[in-house]
């Protein structure tokens, strides 16, 4: 008896149904064990359907899929970490039409994330992206001019992007430097008003303390003493 007879025999449909959800179950714990093997990277189904996709509309060079592959390989996303392939991911999204990869490009470059650090080009596509209205970019930018990444220490210009990012996005990161620019009068008066005002600004969430932990900063020492 073959496949096809099988499944047209009544008294046979209801084991045929119950042997397929078996085998199916098999193959997924099977497929799940092998993923898990590599627990280095987020190993759940939509993150490997996430890869995927990014993979697919990366091969037709579609600029926000190859943004995404890029940010699936530098996170861990269905696939292990590759920080080169990250970056060079990002710069064929950039080059595709993805101007906002510039912004993880500057990162890139700042950092040494799969490529070789440069402050320069890191600040260069840092102000790239701030043209792309990524006001994100602010606080990165206004570190630059802070401390001399890539281009002349201006605390006047540090604080007009802190200013920036504060007015055009509420970000707290932004909040937080003018906060301390007021404080400690960098690149403007200092202005205790301001900084009551700030203070008071819910800013201390998430993004805010990744960037602390990543910058290995104590805010504590900071309100004392910056720069």
């Amino acid at each position: 008896m073959d496949t096809a007879d099988l499944e047209g025999h009544p008294s046979q449909k209801v084991s045929l149904k119950r042997a397929r959800e078996d085998s199916t179950k098999e193959v997924k714990a099977e497929t799940k064990d092998k993923v898990e093997e590599k627990a280095h990277y987020k190993n759940d189904f939509a993150s490997l359907d996430r890869f995927q996709v990014a993979q697919r509309g990366a091969a037709i060079m579609h600029p926000v899929c190859l943004h995404d592959l890029g940010v699936c390989y530098q996170d861990g996303i269905g696939t292990p970490s590759d920080p080169v392939e990250a970056f060079i991911n990002y710069n064929a999204a950039m080059k595709a039409g993805c101007i906002g990869s510039s912004y993880n490009i500057a990162r890139c470059y700042e950092k040494g994330i799969g490529t070789v650090r440069n402050p320069l080009k890191a600040f260069q596509h840092y102000q790239v992206a701030l043209k792309e209205n990524i006001y994100y970019a602010c606080h990165k930018l206004g570190l630059c001019y802070v401390h001399g990444i890539g281009t002349s220490v201006n605390h006047k210009l540090a604080f007009e992007q802190f200013s920036l990012g504060y007015k055009k996005r509420k970000d707290a990161i932004c909040t937080f430097y003018l906060m301390l620019c007021y404080l400690h009068g960098v690149g403007t008066d200092k202005n205790k008003e301001m900084v009551d005002t700030l203070s008071n600004v819910d800013i201390w969430g998430e993004e805010l303390q990744n960037h602390l932990e990543d910058e290995n900063i104590s805010p504590q020492e900071m309100m004392k003493k910056w720069i």
